[in-house]
Parts: C-alpha cells; sequence; structure tokens
C-alpha cells in the first residue's frame, strides 16, 4: 500500500512539475508582450513630450492647442494632454482648453530612472460646462503630462497578469493594478537585474503558488498564479496525469470527479460546440441613414449550449486558443447564407456582412467555400462582404484583401478608429466600408475627444473612396447628428435589435409596408 502511495505521488509531483515549467515558459513570453507594449508606449510618450516641448505649446493658446490635438490624432496609446505652468498648476487641456482656475495635482508621481514619471488611478475633472470625474493613468514630465488611452491601460493590466512596478530611486512602486496591498506585496519581491527574471514557488494565502518576476529596463513585471490555476489551463495534459496515477491504483473518487467537471469547459468543448446544429445566426439591419431604407444587415453568431445561448465573446478566445477559426466562420457563412437565400424576399441591392476572423484567411478552402455558399445569392443581387475588426488585422491583410477582392467579396474594418490602423494601410487595403465602432457613437453626446474623431474617419473613408457605417446607433439624436457629419448607414438597436431570420424577414416586409402607406 505505501508503496503504491509512494508511486502515485511521484508521478503526479513529476507531472505537476513539467506542468509548472511550461506554465514559467507560457508567462514568460506573456510578459515578453507586456513589455514590448510598454517600450511602445514609452517610446511615443518621449516623442509626444519632446514634440510638444521642441515646439514650446505650454501658452494654453489655441495654435497651440490645434497643435497638440494634431499631435494626439497621431498617438496610439494616449488621449488627452494638460499643460502645466512652472509651479506645477495644471493650466489647461487638449479637451477644456484654458481651465476657469488653475488646478494642483493631488496625485503622486512617481519617477523612473529615466526621468518619466508615471501616476495611476488619477482622478480626471473633464468637462467644464458638464464636468465629469474618470480616472486614467498618467504620464508626466516637465510642463507636460499625458493620459494613457483606456484601451492601452487594459492591455497593459491583461499582458503583465499581475503586476507592473515602476523601479524608482525610492524603490519598486506598483503601477499596474494598483490594488489595496499592491505596495506591501511589490516591497517584499526580490529585485531582479534590469533584464532579468526570478521564479519562486511558496506558500501563498494558503495555497501553493508560483510567481515570477522580470526585469525590463525601468519597470518590474510580476506575475504570481496558483497551481489550481496552472491545472485548469492544461487540463487535458493533467487528466492524463490523473489517470497514470489511477492505474496506479490509488487516486481516490473525489479527485477523479474534479477534474472531470473540469474537462467540461468551454476549451474542452468548443470544438463540440461549434459543429452540428448548435450555431444560431441572427441579423441586424443596417439603415442608410438618409432614406432609412435597409441596405443590408450584418450576421452574428451565438451558440447553443443546453438551454442558453453563448455569445462570442464567451467563445472566441477558446476558438482562437485552438486555432478553429476557419473551421468556424465556414460554417456559420454556410448556415448563414442559406437562411438569408432560403427566406430573404426580393429587395433588390442588398449586402449582407459576416465577421471573420484573422485565420480565416489565410487558406483559400474558407474563400473557396464562401463563394460557392454565395453564388445564389449574387445571382439575385446580393452582396457578400467579410468584416475585418481593426486591432485584428493580419500580418498579410493586403495579399488578402485583394484575393477577397478577386473573388468578388466586399470588404469592411469594423471596429474602425479603436486599432492602429494608418491612412497608408488604409488606402492599400481599398476597403469598401468603415465602421465606426460603438464607443465613439455613445459617447458623442458628451462631446468627449474621441467622438471629435468622427468627421476624420468620414474624410479617411472619402479619401480611400469607402462608406461610412456608424454602429450602437441608441437614438434619434445620435442619428441626426451621424447623419450631418456625413455618416453613410447606421445600425444599433434603435433601428432594430439583432434579430432571428423569421423576425428579420418580417422586420423588412413591415418596412416596406410602411414606406408604402407612407407614400
Amino acid at each position: 500500500m505505501l508503496a503504491g502511495l509512494a508511486l502515485t505521488a511521484a508521478i503526479l509531483l513529476l507531472g505537476l512539475g513539467l506542468l509548472a515549467r511550461w506554465e514559467f515558459d507560457d508567462r514568460a513570453a506573456l510578459q515578453a508582450r507586456a513589455a514590448q507594449l510598454l517600450d511602445a508606449v514609452t517610446q511615443e510618450a518621449h516623442i509626444l513630450l519632446d514634440r510638444l516641448h521642441e515646439q514650446r505649446l505650454w501658452d494654453c493658446s489655441p495654435a497651440s492647442q490645434r497643435a497638440i490635438r494634431r499631435l494626439l490624432f497621431g498617438a496610439h496609446f494616449f488621449r488627452e494632454v494638460g499643460t502645466f505652468d512652472a509651479d506645477g498648476l495644471l493650466l489647461c487641456t487638449s479637451t477644456d482648453d484654458v481651465l476657469g482656475q488653475p488646478r494642483a495635482g493631488t496625485s503622486r508621481i512617481h519617477y523612473a530612472h529615466s526621468g518619466l514619471g508615471y501616476s495611476t488611478g488619477v482622478s480626471l475633472i473633464l468637462g467644464q460646462d458638464q464636468p465629469r470625474s474618470v480616472t486614467a493613468t498618467v504620464l508626466r514630465r516637465d510642463r507636460f503630462n499625458l493620459v494613457l488611452a483606456p484601451q492601452a491601460e487594459a492591455a497593459l493590466r491583461h499582458g503583465a497578469a499581475t503586476l507592473i512596478a515602476l523601479d524608482t530611486e525610492d524603490g519598486l512602486q506598483p503601477l499596474f493594478p494598483a490594488a489595496a496591498d499592491a505596495t506591501a506585496a511589490v516591497r517584499r519581491l526580490p529585485v531582479p537585474a534590469s533584464t532579468g527574471v526570478v521564479r519562486e514557488a511558496h506558500w501563498w494565502r494558503g495555497q501553493f503558488a508560483l510567481q515570477q518576476l522580470a526585469g525590463m529596463g525601468d519597470f518590474v513585471l510580476f506575475t504570481r498564479w496558483h497551481l489550481g490555476d496552472v491545472l485548469r489551463q492544461q487540463s487535458t495534459l493533467a487528466v492524463a496525469i490523473v489517470l497514470i496515477a489511477t492505474l496506479a491504483g490509488l487516486v481516490a473518487h473525489g479527485t477523479v470527479t474534479t477534474w472531470l467537471t473540469r474537462l467540461n469547459s468551454i476549451d474542452h468543448r468548443v470544438r463540440k460546440l461549434i459543429g452540428g446544429d448548435r450555431i444560431v445566426c441572427v441579423y441586424q439591419p443596417i439603415v442608410a441613414l438618409a432614406s432609412g431604407r435597409a441596405v443590408g444587415c450584418e450576421v452574428l453568431m451565438r451558440l447553443q449550449d443546453g438551454d442558453r445561448l453563448l455569445y462570442p465573446e464567451q467563445v472566441i478566445p477558446a476558438v482562437l486558443r485552438q486555432r478553429l477559426g476557419p473551421e468556424l466562420d465556414s460554417r456559420v457563412a454556410r448556415r448563414a447564407l442559406a437562411e438569408t437565400d432560403r427566406h430573404l424576399p426580393p429587395c433588390g441591392p442588398f449586402r449582407i456582412a459576416l465577421n471573420v476572423l484573422p485565420d480565416s484567411l489565410s487558406g483559400e478552402h474558407v474563400i473557396a467555400t464562401l463563394g460557392e455558399a454565395a453564388a445564389p445569392l449574387r445571382a439575385r443581387d446580393i452582396q457578400i462582404e467579410l468584416e475585418l475588426t481593426e486591432y485584428s488585422l493580419p500580418t498579410d491583410v493586403v495579399t488578402q484583401a485583394r484575393n477577397l477582392a478577386r473573388a468578388g467579396f466586399g470588404l469592411s474594418i469594423d471596429d474602425f478608429g479603436t486599432g492602429y490602423s494608418s491612412l497608408a494601410l488604409v488606402r492599400q487595403l481599398c476597403p469598401d466600408y468603415l465602421k465606426i465602432d460603438r464607443s465613439f457613437v455613445h459617447e458623442m453626446e458628451e462631446s468627449a475627444i474621441r467622438a471629435s474623431l468622427i468627421p476624420e474617419i468620414v474624410q479617411i473613408a472619402r479619401a480611400v473612396d469607402a462608406r461610412v457605417v456608424a454602429e450602437g446607433i441608441e437614438n434619434q439624436a445620435q442619428r441626426d447628428r451621424l447623419h450631418a457629419l456625413g455618416v453613410d448607414y447606421g445600425q444599433g438597436h434603435y433601428f432594430a435589435p439583432p434579430m432571428p431570420i423569421a423576425d428579420f424577414v418580417a422586420w423588412l416586409r413591415a418596412q416596406d409596408a410602411a414606406k408604402v402607406d407612407a407614400a
């Protein structure tokens, strides 16, 4: 009995050691990506601050404010600039222009060895007529500070896994996330060399935990995770280890039950979920803002999981991890195109937009499959368009866009304005449509700086001979304002929510009937 228990324990410990080693390597890759993003953010901050000081834009004059906004428009990671006087009082911002009363900063700024100051969790008051409070991360040098864009901050938080700390003369200072116990935790950490890595295993808060620290110049990236997290992420191999130990005859029934429960996760069921009849397609109208007529629809995917529906944000991460994007996109497209061919009434020129993942463009079989499924619809003057999200454009996107055009497909760039596309890249892609992300529309009524970029996006679309679609329209005021700004089309709950094909067809018929009655 004791020999059997010892063998079981040895197998389990060996397997767990291998899992821990692989997890260390995965976390190192994750931290390396976070380090690259940190380096890009820091470089852009230095470039912006150098230009602000070189051009002496600290007088808050209208000309200086316009110059600052032009610099911001070309920035990837920052959304606002604050200007200070020699005494450190805030005089104006790129959003609010000159303040009625100079403000003193209340947040403590920690300076790295490079001279750049960082402060997280800073409470900012934006807008003078209707002031609102937001929390942001600020980078400071001399007479200017830069406000980090929310998507860049979110990427840093995700990439660091647990914590990014700033290496200052006063020791390590936590940046992301700024948890209540982060300062105490950081001060207990050993400081690695500027490019070194420290790995440790220890008992933390009643559980066995692993931690890794990586020195990245002015920063230290720290991550800690429980052994249970490792087992969940490597559950297939972990189950194999448990089964081997079970063959030794000494694994408890409760342990096996626990592993089988974990096998029910989305990662393990996603291949089955995207197969068969579990795919559900819903259709949201795309409406011409000038006429109010539906000119097309966007196909949105759901997965039926028992008595509940799974939405893309619940499934896509697992699909991407297992490289099932081409299979999912092909199945969704075949179902959607078959449903619309079967149920869609004659409607003249019409377009159907399909969302595709980056991996789906790398294989010609996906385009071939779509071409075959789309043939009956093209005969009815229905155009098929593929939507690519701006921040997930593949590296060979220009080549793939040309392949799509040759195959007769249209191209839309979805969530435009949230990624880092340059005008040159957009010109090369020659998209048919640029889709404005819903966040721009939602902030429009607040006169936020992001909403002020909508005319710029319209101008970019005109420069590449593309039409503009605004997503997330929720009321008449948004629709009217977007129309006045030159936006061609819109979609959102103001017009109609995503609907099953039968409801979508009924909605189209009702719209046609209403126009006939009005005439």
